[in-house]
């Protein structure tokens, strides 16, 4: 059981940021570096349909979906 506490701090939370060197792209793939890619899998255990956002350098955020 969840409290609506807990579902209230779920949707406030900030996902996990990466940091790209190319612009991000709508609808296009973005590979990770092997580093970014160990820590997103490994470390975060995050599985495909996951959400996290990307930064380009340009304060450019956008939130994409894990896919593998």
């Amino acid at each position: 059981m969840v409290s609506e506490m807990g579902d209230a701090q779920q949707e406030i939370a900030t996902p996990h940021r990466f940091f790209i060197d190319s612009p991000t792209v709508a609808g296009a793939r973005v590979p990770l570096s092997v580093p970014q890619s160990h820590h997103l899998g490994r470390v975060l255990r995050l599985r495909p349909g996951a959400q996290v956002e990307l930064l380009d350098g340009r304060v450019v955020i956008a939130r994409v979906t894990v896919r593998p």
